[in-house]
């Protein structure tokens, strides 16, 4: 799969196009001068990352969760 890709100067022009985009793929790497300065995520990638680590935090502090209800906060 490959990653989408814009620049800074089309986040400025097309914002609603990009945002558009982003709907749909997810994520967006971010380009300045050839150079990866960034990604944007979708609401749904960030919560996706936001609920991996949460289910990481609590197996490092010894807290055992059912791997139903971690596939299901990761969107599985």
């Amino acid at each position: 799969m490959t990653l989408a890709t814009t620049n800074v100067t089309e986040i400025r022009t097309k914002t609603t196009e990009v945002l558009d985009e982003l709907s749909q793929v997810g994520k967006i790497m971010i380009l300045r001068r050839s150079k990866v300065e960034g990604y944007l995520l979708s609401a749904d990638e960030y919560e996706q990352l936001v609920a991996a680590f949460e289910a990481l935090r609590d197996l490092r502090a010894g807290k055992t969760r059912d791997y139903r209800e971690v596939a299901e906060d990761l969107g599985f």
